[in-house]
């Protein structure tokens, strides 16, 4: 239900006629996993788009909120989003961060106390706040996780994340 939600996510960035809408997509489980960044409104990057997201398999297991959002800093920070363009970030998990990142990058087990920890800058690096400096907004989406949404709240621009208890109302939500 994610990968047909971001797929019509992507169909709606697609329709948009008042310039480019450039998407990193970057899949994240027990690390994040290899992204890529498309230009879909265009017809071969929506395409290609599409086409990444129908290949990526469903990771399971861990949960590395950090590993997400270092990699989305680190597309942010490159150089490689359109210049001068409004950067929304969505962040959307539907489990609760159960792993972090070690100073040598090791992807490593955390409760979640201790992973949350991370991602504020126990570890001297904010990544919250970088992402939020970096982003226009930062649109935190839980799919089924009222209980943890907490967690996303404080990745949220406005620190309210929405929760889309029914995950076939995720592409409403999005």
């Amino acid at each position: 239900l994610l990968m047909q939600a971001v797929k019509n996510l992507m169909a709606d960035f697609h329709d948009y006629t008042g310039g480019d809408i450039k998407v990193d997509l970057i899949p994240f489980s027990t690390t994040a996993l290899a992204g890529s960044a498309f230009t879909v409104t265009t017809d071969a990057g929506f395409n290609a788009a599409i086409n990444f997201i129908d290949n990526m398999s469903n990771a399971g297991g861990y949960t590395n909120y950090e590993s997400a959002l270092q990699a989305a800093i680190g597309y942010l920070q490159s150089g490689a989003p359109i210049a001068g363009a409004d950067t929304y970030t969505y962040f959307v998990s539907d489990g609760e961060p159960n792993r972090y990142v070690t100073s040598s990058s090791s992807s490593v087990s955390g409760s979640e106390s201790v992973s949350m920890g991370q991602i504020q800058g126990t570890d001297g690096t904010n990544e919250i706040a970088i992402l939020k400096s970096l982003s226009t907004e930062v649109i935190g989406v839980g799919i089924d996780i009222s209980a943890k949404i907490a967690n996303i709240n404080l990745i949220d621009s406005d620190g309210v994340a929405l929760n889309v208890t029914n995950p076939a109302d995720l592409s409403a939500a999005l």
